[in-house]
């Protein structure tokens, strides 16, 4: 039988191992020593005896990407993404991508690229084999976040909340199968903004299953605070890394790549010996192989630039939006902190909104804002849809007021003007 492997979380200075027997152990890494050293020596006078570890990997160094890309495979990634990350191609880089997930809106798909340059994991894995440990694979926590059982049978998006030692972090699911991922020093006053920023995607949707894991560690309470009202599921630090357990070696996630290797002494003599029947061969067929190999490989180049292509295609068409929700996002998280009239306008706008009516642009700019939008059917009439979209907008009792209207094109462009009332 298989033996448990035991569980490490290497989250910047916070070392958490669990047991195979479920115990967690806690260890915070010393400033300015060796870290892999360290690691050693603990799991040597603390864990003696185990064969098998896995690590979750996330050190304070590790540079991450949310990126679109191709529905393709992770070697090919690697040199789609090599030319805009050059740290990809250098040989003392460790990386990892996210499982691709297809964006439900039909938009593409998106992952998480990963590039720890200079990384110490190769040293910690010849380290820990002297010891006969086994390590079966390292992933970063989103990797472990979307292993949990909460969040594989989630169908319309999940919000993740990660609070320990010194570090936070907020990840997200969005309804359309994009990916949203914050981290923090923790505690930080960016934790609320961030939480707030990943709800904002669900707006107008039901409030979205969840995950809050730690801050039950002393001086958290800053973490816990934020966090209270929120009806999510709550694990402990070892009930999490738990779900490390059924992460797949080898994924697309596993920043140690698997190699073919032969570990069984009875059958290398047995390899040695057709190896050397093979090269007997070899010498009569290398003219027809080379020109097998060179076809191929050339297929292989068409096919990467075909989607290198499509690639740099989707990125310069999207880059201004994604830009322009990143800044949404972040203006949306400042604004659902505490309850705003500016998200109340925002709000009003969408329940108004006639079928015959659409808006382009909301433009707030202090208590000022600018609305435009198109008019489908029945401008410039008496019965034009603006006059009741103004009137529903301009509702009393609400902290803002239209101050004028125009329509550019009688039959299809409109704008609104307006102040927002000083609360203050």
């Amino acid at each position: 039988m298989k033996p448990t492997p035991a569980v490490v979380l290497w989250w910047d200075d916070a070392l958490r191992v669990l047991t195979p027997d479920d115990k967690l152990l806690s260890h915070t890494l010393t400033a300015g020593t060796d870290h892999v050293a360290e690691i050693q020596k603990l799991l040597a006078a603390q864990c003696a005896g185990i064969s098998a570890l896995r690590i979750v990997y996330h050190p304070a160094h590790l540079d991450l990407h949310l990126l679109p890309c191709p529905d393709t495979s992770r070697a090919k990634l690697r040199t789609i993404f090599a030319h805009q990350h050059p740290a990809l191609a250098l040989p003392d880089t460790v990386w990892a991508v996210e499982p691709i997930r297809r964006h439900r809106d039909g938009d593409g798909c998106n992952t998480i690229l990963y590039l720890d340059h200079r990384s110490p994991l190769p040293r910690l894995l010849a380290a820990l084999r002297p010891s006969g440990i086994d390590v079966e694979g390292a992933w970063p926590l989103q990797s472990v976040i979307e292993a949990t059982p909460a969040c594989e049978t989630s169908a319309d998006g999940f919000v993740s909340v990660l609070g320990i030692g010194r570090r936070s972090l907020v990840s997200c699911l969005r309804p359309n199968g994009a990916r949203f991922l914050r981290l923090q020093e923790h505690p930080s006053p960016k934790l609320g903004p961030d939480l707030n920023a990943a709800l904002a995607f669900f707006e107008g949707a039901p409030f979205p299953a969840g995950l809050v894991v730690g801050g039950d560690e002393a001086g958290n309470d800053f973490f816990r605070e934020t966090v209270r009202d929120f009806p999510f599921q709550k694990l402990t630090a070892a009930e999490f890394l738990s779900h490390a357990r059924r992460l797949k070696p080898g994924g697309f996630s596993d920043f140690i790549p698997r190699q073919s290797i032969l570990r069984h002494k009875t059958i290398f003599p047995a390899v040695v010996a057709l190896a050397g029947i093979a090269s007997l061969t070899w010498s009569v067929q290398s003219a027809y192989f080379d020109h097998r190999r060179a076809h191929a490989a050339h297929e292989v180049l068409i096919q990467i630039e075909r989607e290198q292509s499509q690639l740099t295609t989707l990125v310069a068409s999207r880059r201004a939006a994604k830009e322009e929700i990143e800044r949404l996002e972040v203006q949306i998280g400042r604004l659902r902190s505490s309850p705003q009239p500016h998200h109340r306008l925002v709000t009003s706008l969408t329940n108004a909104l006639p079928k015959t009516m659409s808006l382009q642009t909301v433009k707030i700019d202090g208590r000022r804002f600018m609305i435009t939008g198109r008019i489908f059917e029945g401008g410039g009439t008496a019965a034009s849809p603006l006059i009741g979209f103004r009137r529903a907008v301009t509702t009393t009792g609400e902290p803002w007021r239209v101050e004028d209207s125009s329509s550019t094109d009688a039959k299809d462009n409109f704008s609104l003007s307006g102040v927002m009332a000083d609360t203050r």
